[in-house]
């Protein structure tokens, strides 16, 4: 399943001039690109077309878009638009359900609740400066007796309209399907999404193609907890990251058993590892200090001579 952002719609209606509307987009697209480090399936979902959206009344989006240095970002922001956008969840929910920041409607934060999305703002307002947005939502549901009645309560709705606002929501999102994942095969085919600090052997899907299924749980999270680690580390500063779980490597007598061919042909040594139970299970990988990442090469039992 992949994580969706829904665009706040309420942050595109503010009097801001110009100037802090080309700032709060340059943040805007680093809050996603963020996101997009975490995971390769995130989209970004807008209750009308990207091309078409107001940033401000009066200041629409093709104005913004044609100035040169904001090309990247632009076609950045089309990369990540879902490539079959719904307009709004609530679309068909028409008066069964709605939501509402004070007395104005928000689909876009209505959206991102119904979908366990995070909603996502243009910083230009002091009230988007936040990491749960509260609406109001107002719901018909049926009694017991069968009549409908009009429920209305407050809920919870992720949000970020600032890179630090996505720490909160880091774990969740990493996580998101992952909990869907029920076999080795699936696992390896959605490794990329999951896992975009981590590189994979070709061998290793034979490996996860025949996993243990009391293995399957464990190898998932060794494999988020390594890609975590992995995205906080330091490389300038410190030689290996702040390992999220026990990771060690191989006495000087089982190094020898460890040779795996590499990603480029050469035969190189997978010595660090992580452990799976039950069982004696190991993760074996070598981390690639050039660009913050890790191959992993064996996944299975303990590796004998």
């Amino acid at each position: 399943m992949p994580v969706f952002l829904c665009l706040n719609e309420l942050s595109c209606t503010s009097n801001a001039h110009e100037r802090e509307i080309n700032q709060a987009m340059a943040a805007f697209v680093e809050l996603l690109r963020q996101c997009r480090r975490w995971r390769k399936d995130v989209s970004l979902i807008s209750a009308s077309p990207l091309a078409t959206l107001d940033l401000a009344p009066g200041y629409p989006i093709s104005q913004w878009m044609g100035s040169p240095r904001n090309r990247d970002r632009w076609r950045f922001l089309r990369l990540m638009q879902n490539k079959a956008p719904f307009s709004s969840v609530l679309s068909g929910t028409e008066g069964e359900v709605e939501y509402r920041l004070g007395e104005s409607r928000t689909d876009g934060i209505g959206t991102a609740h119904l979908i366990d999305g995070l909603a996502v703002s243009l910083p230009l307002e002091e009230r988007w400066n936040r990491e749960w947005i509260l609406p109001r939502r107002s719901a018909l549901e049926e009694t017991e007796d069968g009549l409908l009645r009009l429920r209305v309560e407050e809920v919870a709705v992720r949000h970020a309209s600032a890179i630090e606002h996505l720490t909160v929501h880091e774990k969740w999102a990493k996580a998101t399907g992952l909990a869907d994942i029920r076999t080795g095969q699936a696992l390896w085919d959605s490794r990329a999404d999951f896992f975009p600090r981590l590189r994979f052997l070709g061998r290793v899907e034979e490996d996860l193609r025949t996993l243990h299924h009391y293995w399957l749980a464990p190898v998932k999270g060794l494999l988020l907890g390594l890609d975590a680690s992995l995205n906080a580390w330091n490389t300038r500063e410190f030689p290996e990251p702040d390992w999220h779980t026990r990771v060690t490597p191989e006495s000087e007598t089982r190094r020898r058993l460890c040779g795996f061919t590499d990603l480029d042909g050469t035969t190189r040594v997978f010595d660090l590892h992580a452990r799976m139970t039950p069982n004696d299970g190991r993760l074996h990988f070598r981390l690639c200090r050039e660009d913050g990442t890790a191959v992993i090469a064996y996944i299975g039992r303990k590796i004998q001579n």
